[in-house]
C-alpha cells in the first residue's frame, strides 16, 4: 500500500476533509466541567465559613 500524507486533501468536492476524532473535544469538555465543578465547590465552601 502506498504512503498517503494525511495533510493532503482527499479527492472530494469543495475541498472537504475527513472527519476528525471526537475524543479530544470530549476530553476538553470533561476537563472544563471538572474545573468548573471545583470552582463551584470552592465557592460553596468559602460561603459556608
Amino acid at each position: 500500500m502506498a504512503y498517503v500524507d494525511p495533510n493532503t486533501p482527499p479527492d472530494a468536492p469543495y475541498g472537504t476533509f475527513p472527519r476528525r476524532r471526537g475524543w479530544p473535544v470530549f476530553a476538553l469538555g470533561a476537563a472544563f466541567f471538572a474545573w468548573f465543578a471545583l470552582l463551584v465547590w470552592l465557592a460553596v465552601r468559602q460561603l459556608a465559613r
